[in-house]
């Protein structure tokens, strides 16, 4: 099974790729970012922050 893009010929096998790759046809104003609270880390996915967390805990920043 394949996931279409109703706005341009891109299509996925997954559609959670499919949901990240709508975010380019939005105005970046209107993306949700989530932002890192311990650098300037800033994503457009919950998932690609929680994996970038790890890079802090060995730094002892994660309680």
């Amino acid at each position: 099974m394949t996931y279409q893009c109703a706005l341009c010929p891109y299509k996925a096998k997954h559609k959670g790729y499919l949901t990240k790759h709508m975010l380019i046809h939005k105005d970046p104003s209107e993306v949700k970012t989530y932002d890192c609270s311990f650098c300037s880390y800033k994503a457009k996915v919950k998932g690609s922050l929680t994996r970038h967390m790890l890079t802090h805990k060995d730094a002892s920043e994660i309680v």
